[in-house]
């Protein structure tokens, strides 16, 4: 059983589909085992008129993250999810793999994420997280937000 920490985020009727991506979750990735609090955030690398809702979950799995990345495809089908040439629009549901345990190499994608630890709307909600599986590495994000504000304090 491995485990994984998932970003999820909508602009398009973000409560509903961040609430219908947990059904699709548990159906077909896995247990979601904890899960943040719902953050408001601006688009980022596109304009936008609708703020996006991001939530961090983190899932129990039998899958290898390959096998996750379908399924996530899969989800985004179910909401189609419609993808922009330049990769920035707005969307019903945007899922992405920023951690795991799974020692595995992923072939499909970089796992651990290679940009979450600037993405706020990434980082202020999986700081709320308090499960032990990714303590080391939330707690990494935990220090270095601390002493980025103290330098402006």
């Amino acid at each position: 059983m491995y485990h994984y920490l998932l970003s999820i985020g909508s602009n398009v009727e973000p409560e509903k589909n961040i609430l219908k991506s947990h059904y699709y979750i548990e159906i077909l990735i896995g247990a979601i085992i904890e899960e943040s609090s719902l953050y408001e955030s601006k688009a980022e690398g596109f304009e936008s008129d609708f703020p996006f809702i991001n939530q961090s979950v983190i899932v129990k799995s039998l899958l290898n993250p390959d096998e996750i990345l379908l399924q996530i495809s899969s989800i985004d089908e179910s909401f189609k999810r419609s993808r922009s040439s330049n990769g920035y629009s707005d969307r019903t549901i945007d899922i992405d793999i920023i951690l795991t345990d799974n020692k595995s190499p992923c072939k499909s994608a970089e796992v651990p994420h290679p940009r979450w630890k600037e993405r706020n709307f990434v980082i202020v909600p999986s700081k709320e997280l308090r499960t032990a599986v990714f303590s080391k590495e939330l707690n990494q994000v935990r220090l270095h937000i601390n002493q980025t504000l103290k330098k402006y304090l």
